[in-house]
């Protein structure tokens, strides 16, 4: 026999065992009666997500089909997508702890090494300890001055773009990047890398391709996530004008307008920004930065009150912003209107767990007031000094990637120009 026909003889060989292994897996599925698209054989409804990147329509689309609990395949792989609050409680509080869903996990591990978002059980119960008091309050007033500066660098990169376009991706990342090394790191990133220059091709770095070593968890989850939530509500002021004159309104009211106009936002100055709270709670409810988390099933669970059963070792995706979107959970769904969280507004007496932009239980964001208190304190800085004009339109925002960090296809695009009022002594 010739090596040529040996080697086609293995390969065949190879082919049938892996179809025979696929058929296997395929005949063994997990099996439930929840709705959902038909299925194709050994691929499931893999053929739904081959175009890339996958957009948040893509889910929204099943939804509107099959209802608030809906299932799809991928090859074998049973996946379950959670809609209503009752489900999300039901899997998030349940009695056992819930797990990452191990495929992604181990995709999240390849890239970002052990890290809160990679790691389960008692590994994860550790890590989770150790960091909480770093995230408590008390603490994180500590970094006030950290944050002010990052709001004034932030400025500073702005005006460099004197009045034209921008795409705030990149200087909203170099921006959260230096307020990460100096409040968790504890280090000045002017020291590392002396020079915005250097710090720019840094960043770039940890846009293509930094996922190296297990600090970039903390990149991703304080630096990534924090961008593409400021990114999402700088774009709304620009878009929503009259809820920007609010937030100007509020800000003006509050710093007066003698020379200390623009100093630095304290913990009280913080408390008291009711329409900036209100106008970033509704940007994260239209656009939730993770917009939805896989877990998985480690016992059967009751869903739908008992109507469907999520099967053992199935994965359920927990649609966030398809919750945040239900017309049952918030009236005018897709309007931008962020009255809904202020004092009397329909959101103040909303469905528990029916707004959940950081999750919930013990794997809700650990990060959570950190990334609060530092959007507030940079949104007071930069909408004391610009005008904020619209770039991306509302329709391009809708075009966002299911992803860890969801963002736009189009960017973050807005123009910022100087405001006329501020006043001429203020420092």
């Amino acid at each position: 026999m010739s090596v040529a026909l040996a080697a086609c003889v293995v390969l065949v060989s190879l082919s049938a065992g892996l179809l025979a292994v696929a058929a296997w897996l395929w005949a063994t599925r997990r099996r439930t009666s929840i709705p959902g698209p038909p299925t194709l054989p050994l691929l499931g409804n893999a053929l739904i997500f081959y175009k890339l990147p996958v957009l948040w329509d893509r889910l929204a689309e099943l939804h509107s089909r099959y209802g608030d609990i809906f299932r799809f395949y991928v090859g074998p792989k049973l996946v379950i997508v959670l809609t209503q609050p009752e489900d999300v409680k039901c899997v998030l509080l349940g009695s056992k702890p819930r797990q990452r869903e191990p495929y992604v996990a181990d995709v999240l591990r390849t890239f970002m090494g052990d890290g809160l978002l990679s790691i389960n059980g008692g590994t994860w119960k550790r890590h989770r300890k150790n960091l909480e008091p770093a995230f408590h309050i008390e603490e994180l007033e500590k970094f006030m001055d950290k944050f002010n500066d990052a709001g004034r660098f932030l400025c500073e990169l702005l005006a460099e773009k004197k009045g034209t376009e921008v795409e705030l991706y990149h200087p909203l990342m170099h921006t959260a990047l230096r307020s990460v090394v100096a409040t968790i790191v504890g280090v000045d990133l002017e020291w590392i890398l002396p020079g915005r220059f250097r710090q720019a091709e840094v960043v770039d770095l940890v846009t293509d391709f930094g996922k190296t070593l297990s600090v970039v968890t903390l990149a991703v989850s304080g630096v990534e996530t924090t961008s593409c939530a400021m990114g999402y509500v700088l774009c709304a002021l620009g878009l929503y004008p009259e809820w920007q004159d609010l937030a100007q309104s509020e800000l003006d009211d509050y710093f007066g307008t003698g020379g200390d106009y623009l100093r630095s936002v304290t913990p009280a100055d913080v408390a008291n920004l009711k329409a900036i709270d209100a106008i970033m709670k509704e940007t994260g409810r239209l656009f939730t930065t993770v917009p939805c988390m896989p877990y998985l099933v480690t016992e059967d669970t009751p869903l739908s009150g008992g109507r469907h059963v999520a099967p053992q070792r199935s994965t359920v995706l927990i649609a966030y912003y398809l919750m945040h979107r239900h017309p049952e959970l918030f009236p005018e769904p897709d309007k931008f209107d962020p009255g809904r969280f202020l004092e009397g507004g329909s959101a103040k007496s909303r469905k528990a767990y029916s707004y959940s932009p950081f999750g919930i239980g013990a794997r809700k964001c650990i990060g959570n007031r950190y990334a609060v208190l530092q959007m507030k304190v940079v949104l007071a800085t930069i909408l004391r000094r610009y005008r904020i004009l619209p770039g991306t339109s509302r329709g391009q925002l809708e075009e966002s990637v299911i992803s860890i960090s969801s963002h736009p296809i189009t960017g973050f695009r807005v123009t910022c120009v100087p405001r006329e009022k501020v006043p001429s002594n203020s420092v």
